[in-house]
């Protein structure tokens, strides 16, 4: 009887797996077995992801400055970061918040596509005037460079008593 699988699809990617009934270590991707070692991923649980997306991921300053706190017709994003205290010219604050949300939040794992492995990282944003906003960053690790880049972050629908 075979056990449950808890690799990722692509990329070779594996991670210690675990249930009651089995324990069984899978081959690491070489790049991935140094991030293991310095803690970038703690482990993979059968069912729970204790992994984070490292500090030095790569947060284009274009996605910052000309898409998520510019003002657009479709997809606006800029006034819902505003309630933070995110705004333009500076996008120095929202870089290190989101620094901060990858760092308290762990990353799950969404789906490969052609390009890499996409994941998701849900929770709370601190402004820099101290209100919290509730958010979900998408980011991908990339085949080519096998490095995490981020791709956007989205509002979280609040019900009517969290508002």
């Amino acid at each position: 009887m075979g056990t449950p699988s808890s690799t990722f699809v692509g990329q070779g990617i594996g991670l210690l797996s675990r249930s009651s009934h089995f324990r069984r270590r899978i081959i690491l991707h070489t790049n991935l077995q140094e991030r293991l070692r310095i803690g970038f991923i703690d482990h993979y649980y059968v069912g729970e992801s204790r992994m984070k997306i490292p500090q030095d991921a790569i947060i284009e300053e274009q996605k910052l400055s000309e898409y998520l706190l510019a003002p657009r017709n479709e997809d606006d994003k800029s006034g819902f970061l505003a309630l933070g205290g995110f705004t333009l010219p500076d996008t120095t604050p929202l870089r290190n918040a989101i620094l901060k949300h990858i760092g308290e939040h762990n990353a799950s794992p969404q789906r490969q596509n052609t390009y890499g492995r996409i994941y998701a990282v849900s929770g709370d944003l601190v402004g820099v005037n101290g209100y919290t906003l509730e958010i979900t960053t998408i980011w991908i690790l990339l085949n080519h460079d096998e490095r995490f880049h981020f791709v956007t972050l989205k509002p979280e629908r609040r019900g009517e008593n969290n508002a």
